[in-house]
């Protein structure tokens, strides 16, 4: 069997302090189910890697994702000082979903 690539953004949801957020969080990596059968030097465990990448930080209100006055979302800016606590969040938040059986069969593969 081929080892199957996959990549996809996925929003992922935590909190910090009485606000809730929500990230972008870009992920990527392999699947390979490794081959159990046939001649013993054609066999191989399976293996894999997940990665994973923090694009953006939004702030998730009431109503899903606030926006600004011209309709578009507020981004938290990566210059902002509570960035990089939020950020350590969305990694958190990101790692749980793979921890969880994150499935990349659920997310059309873009590479």
């Amino acid at each position: 069997m081929a080892r199957n690539s996959f990549a996809f953004t996925k929003d992922v949801y935590f909190e910090h302090g009485d606000k809730e957020y929500t990230a972008s969080v870009y992920f990527s990596g392999y699947d390979d189910p490794g081959r159990c059968s046939g001649p013993p030097e054609s066999c191989y465990p399976p293996e894999g890697e997940f990665n994973y990448e923090v694009t953006e930080i939004f702030l998730y209100g009431e109503e899903g994702i606030v926006k600004g006055c011209d309709g578009e979302p507020l981004t938290i800016s990566k210059t902002d000082p509570l960035y990089t606590a939020l950020e350590e969040l969305a990694e958190e938040a990101a790692q749980k979903e793979i921890e969880n059986g994150l499935d990349v069969a659920d997310y059309d593969e873009e590479g």
